[in-house]
């Protein structure tokens, strides 16, 4: 069937002068159904408008969901491309997921952002595990630096860093404050906790380090790096005089034995 004069022929076979809403012209004067959900198109058959709560896709056609990488826009909008790096995300501001190599550090302040980072920021570390992928998580409080929760690299100026990775005011028995900016009463920030002398197996005694057992052998590399046990310099020296004890004459006498 075809029309006179210029006029498109609908599908029910009527002649009109230009094709009815959510129809294109098409070869011979014809009016083509644009899609489904589709309010208007182009003559190529791209969707110009979408019906209520539809988008518009990358490939032109009404969808309820945008694709991966992509977020809905006002309602008959577009699906418009996420931020770079961003592999999902509910506007341009908020990333829900990160491409490779890159995790979401959200920003929580008077409205919540969200966005997809190199590396997390001083105070915070990466959750490898979190879901739906890695995003930044903030350290432990009094915790400058760290690899996990649980794990700081660094404390604050007030606390210390423990053997198990935690921080805290005091350093636990047995272990000196490190780095020392020189010998006690001298104020210690950012500090770790070691291992003493006497955890080695040795005593402070006449400017330097003695076995205090023969049984401690073993334990000498793992001695306090400021007291130098086996002889450091001569300021790890005189720091390690102050925290180490003078051995007692019974350990001199083990030591002498050695």
């Amino acid at each position: 069937t075809s029309c006179k004069n210029g006029k498109y022929v609908t599908e029910d076979g009527r002649c009109l002068d230009s094709c009815p809403p959510s129809f294109r012209t098409g070869l011979d004067y014809t009016c083509v159904p644009c899609g489904d959900q589709c309010k208007s198109c182009t003559v190529d058959a791209r969707c110009n408008e979408c019906e209520e709560n539809y988008f518009i896709s990358p490939s032109g056609e009404c969808t309820l969901d945008c694709p991966a990488g992509f977020y809905a826009g006002a309602e008959g909008g577009h699906c418009t491309r996420c931020p770079d790096s961003c592999a999902s995300c509910n506007d341009a501001t908020v990333c829900t997921s990160c491409s490779a190599g890159k995790q979401l550090l959200l920003d929580r302040g008077d409205t919540l952002k969200a966005r997809c980072v190199d590396a997390c920021p001083v105070g915070m570390y990466r959750d490898g595990n979190a879901v739906p992928g890695p995003r930044c998580e903030k350290c432990a409080p009094s915790c400058a630096t760290c690899t996990s929760r649980s794990q700081c690299t660094k404390c604050d100026d007030a606390h210390f860093l423990q053997p198990d990775g935690s921080c805290k005011l005091t350093c636990p028995e047995g272990h000196v404050k490190a780095p020392l900016p020189a010998p006690p009463p001298a104020p210690v920030i950012n500090g770790v906790c070691e291992l003493g002398c006497e955890n080695c197996g040795y005593n402070w005694y006449e400017n330097h380090c003695e076995h205090t057992s023969t049984a401690f052998t073993a334990k000498t590399v793992h001695c306090n790096q400021y007291c130098g046990c086996c002889g450091g310099t001569q300021e790890q020296q005189d720091v390690c005089k102050h925290v180490c004890t003078a051995p007692t004459a019974s350990m001199l006498q083990v030591s002498g034995a050695a």
